[in-house]
């Protein structure tokens, strides 16, 4: 599935990274079921990635309804995916 996303998301820019977290629901047992997988895309530029956040929020992929957004650069390279405590 990884692959798949990383080459839908190649039509807005060139994508360095694809990583696809589940989170862990011992730890965050009220997470809702469409935060339960979280992509992470991370685009050379910064332009083909505002692109994509636009023309990806709301649609769906896999099955699921896609919610787009940013996500804080220094936890991506951290590996920090899980939610936020009190976050659900």
């Amino acid at each position: 599935l990884s692959m798949e996303t990383k080459m839908e998301c190649q039509k807005y820019g060139a994508v360095r990274s694809c990583y696809i977290h589940v989170v862990n629901m011992r730890k965050f047992p009220r997470c809702p079921p469409n935060e339960q997988v979280r992509t992470f895309v991370y685009f050379e530029r910064q332009d083909a990635a505002v692109k994509a956040c636009k023309e990806l929020n709301g649609r769906f992929f896999g099955g699921r309804q896609i919610s787009a957004s940013f996500f804080d650069e220094d936890k991506f390279f951290k590996e920090q995916f899980e939610p936020e405590e009190g976050e659900f």
